[in-house]
């Protein structure tokens, strides 16, 4: 007579199926989440430098000094916009994010995964919301 495997044999397999396919699943989630991301911060970064080519469009004289002072003035306004631009989303990010009551102070092991998951997962919604323009 042939033996049956076991139907927990059975049903821990479809169980570790399940789980993988989760685990692919939210893979492609994250990675379409960051791609959506990255998108809105390439074209908010290039919206702003086309903003500061604009300004920098005006005919100027063509001594080299000049251009050189202008070449700087402009590397200077970038990085300004690009300092403020973080200012705002750090600020933004603080505004968001209230850590869970407790998590200022694990518990256990279990209690500190459970603390960086969250903040984890509010740093997700809240990169969402920041490349929507939702929370400027």
């Amino acid at each position: 007579m042939a033996r049956r495997r076991s139907r927990s044999f059975q049903s821990w397999a479809l169980g570790l199926v399940g789980v993988i396919v989760t685990a692919v699943a939210m893979y492609y989630v994250r990675v379409a989440a960051i791609d959506y991301i990255a998108e809105r911060q390439i074209e908010r970064t290039q919206r702003a430098l086309e903003k500061l080519q604009a300004l920098n469009t005006r005919p100027s004289a063509a001594s080299a000094p000049q251009t050189y002072r202008q070449q700087d003035q402009y590397d200077a306004e970038v990085v300004r916009v690009a300092a403020e631009t973080q200012r705002q989303h750090d600020i933004a990010w603080e505004r968001f994010y209230q850590p869970p009551r407790g998590c200022d102070n694990w518990r256990s092991d279990q209690h500190m995964v459970e603390c960086i998951e969250h903040k984890s997962h509010a740093k997700q919604e809240f990169e969402v919301k920041w490349a929507a323009g939702q929370l400027r």
